[in-house]
């Protein structure tokens, strides 16, 4: 598991006044531990985060930082996910299986316990859609660990155990949310659009999900309406599947949001 430690902390950020930002972290398997190098590089520079969406994956970064408002405490929760949580290798060696979400249950209650999505330190928002109708709700309230449950449930990795799944696609309503709640900067950290989506180790057995994520991929190098900046993370080297590469995924991501520092704070005046 590439000799994961716990990280050490990064001082309290003295913020300076600067604009609110807004961030929405997309979809890609194990490619969304990306995120937390990117919100790393935010934190190095004290740049605050005024609120966050999470995409199926992006949706478990973003709930563990907003949580606490604390990159340290993120990246202590990630590196804790064992094997059991985990999808597991076996089924992925060859070709990419669907798993169950309820395999995350134990990590989500000893992430999350009795958190609510509201009381977050940091304004929090993901969403799910109905495998009924199609319908898309924004989860702003209520268990966070059960929130979680929903907005990662996604094909091929995880199959809907309810009547519920992630909903990676809809960047558009996430930047929509977060000017709502404040955010006057709004930046999309896309970690799928690099590279190639599946590698012969993951492929998926039904061709339904390989089409699936080319569609939200295309649709994720679309301009998108209400977002200031689009951050590509290339993270092309880890596969959706790669869970135990998740520090390698937390370095491309600070590699790529330090470039985003430095944007924000030359255009942005942060």
């Amino acid at each position: 598991d590439e000799g994961l430690q716990k990280p050490p902390s990064i001082p309290k950020a003295s913020y300076r006044n600067t604009p609110r930002l807004g961030l929405i972290l997309g979809g890609g398997g194990a490619r969304a531990f990306s995120h937390t190098g990117v919100l790393k590089a935010l934190e190095e520079e004290r740049i605050p985060v005024h609120a966050i969406v999470g995409l199926e994956w992006g949706a478990l970064m973003a709930g563990l930082f907003a949580k606490e408002g604390s990159v340290h405490s993120l990246e202590w929760q990630l590196y804790k996910l064992d094997e059991d949580s985990l999808p597991q290798k076996g089924f992925l060696a060859r070709a990419f299986s669907t798993s169950s979400i309820s395999s995350m249950e134990s990590y989500f209650n000893t992430s999350f316990g009795k958190a609510r999505v509201e009381n977050s330190k940091i304004k929090f928002s993901c969403p799910t859609v109905s495998l009924q109708n199609g319908s898309v709700s924004w989860l702003t309230r209520g268990s966070t660990k059960i929130a979680m449950q929903s907005c990662i449930a996604f094909p091929p990795i995880f199959g809907g155990d309810s009547n519920r799944a992630a909903a990676p696609y809809p960047v558009e309503a996430a930047a929509q949310w977060l000017r709502r709640q404040g955010a006057q900067v709004v930046v999309f950290v896309d970690v799928l659009s690099e590279g190639d989506i599946w590698r012969s180790s993951d492929l998926p057995k039904d061709a339904s999900s390989r089409l699936l994520w080319w569609a939200i991929r295309d649709h994720y190098q679309q301009k998108i309406n209400g977002v200031d900046e689009v951050l590509r993370v290339n993270a092309s080297s880890i596969g959706m599947s790669d869970f135990e590469k998740r520090k390698t995924a937390v370095q491309l991501g600070n590699q790529s949001g330090k470039a985003l520092t430095q944007k924000l704070m030359r255009n942005y005046q942060f």
